[in-house]
Order: C-alpha cells, then sequence, then structure tokens
C-alpha cells in the first residue's frame, strides 16, 4: 500500500468527495502499478454503478487491478448532466459552464492530480491512459476482446 497516496487522500478528503474505492480486487484510487487511468469528468451516481461495476472486472480479467484510478476531478455529480463532445477547452466547458465548478475548485482538483501523478512517477509509473468517463474504457477493454 502507498502511504503517500494515502496520506494524499486524507488530505484531499475534507474538501473533494470522491476517489475510486477497493473493489472486486482493484485498488482503484490506492492503486500505484505502473498504469494510471485518468477520467476526464466528475463521476456521476452511485458507486458501484453497473458500468463500474464492469470496468473493475474487466480491469482485474486484463491484470490491471493495481492500476491507479482518478478523476481529474474528485467528486460526484447528479445523473442526468450531458456532456457533448465540442471542439473547445475540456476544462472551461465541463468545469466552469456545464457543471458550475468554481475556480478555486478546479484548481485544488488540479493540484491534486498533479501530486498523484508525482507520486506515482517515484513508483515507476510508465502509462497514462486518458478517458472520457468508465463507458469508454470499458468499451476500450472490450475491443480488446475482438
Amino acid at each position: 500500500m502507498n502511504k503517500k497516496l494515502i496520506e494524499l487522500k486524507e488530505q484531499a478528503k475534507e474538501k473533494l468527495t470522491f476517489f475510486y474505492p477497493k473493489k472486486y480486487g482493484v485498488k482503484g484510487f490506492l492503486g500505484n502499478k505502473d498504469v494510471c487511468f485518468i477520467m476526464s469528468r466528475p463521476s456521476m451516481n452511485k458507486f458501484p454503478s453497473p458500468k463500474d461495476t464492469q470496468f473493475y472486472r474487466l480491469l482485474k480479467k486484463y491484470d490491471l487491478e493495481e492500476s491507479h484510478l482518478t478523476d481529474i476531478m474528485k467528486t460526484r455529480c447528479k445523473a442526468g448532466f450531458k456532456i457533448f463532445h465540442q471542439k473547445c477547452n475540456i476544462f472551461q466547458d465541463i468545469a466552469f459552464q456545464i457543471f458550475s465548478i468554481p475556480e478555486d475548485e478546479l484548481v485544488l482538483n488540479l493540484k491534486i492530480l498533479k501530486r498523484e501523478l508525482e507520486i506515482l512517477k517515484l513508483k515507476g509509473l510508465k502509462l497514462i491512459i486518458p478517458v472520457s468517463a468508465v463507458d469508454s474504457a470499458t468499451q476500450t477493454c472490450y475491443h480488446r476482446d475482438m
């Protein structure tokens, strides 16, 4: 277990509300393998959703259960928001307009993400996989089966 990730999570927990938990043998936020999945938008609904469950099981199937899982925005949003793919700045468009996240909260989330990556780099991080949502990550794993 990575003590630095645990410390970072505990420090940020007062202000940020969501960190991928350990479930089905997948370490979630506390994973520190050389692979990191970064979801680009806040998580929706309650955890675990059927898509979260499927994603975790696919990670386990492909021996990625010790990968680090994180969101850019570590919060849960109300279901029903739709994000349309637009040619624009993802941070401004998603964080400021769609979810109305204050700039200081966005800055805090990005500082935490930066610190996460610094900790993982010391542990030998080799691959960062940006994902638009758990749906996309699950689809990526499905395509690997084909």
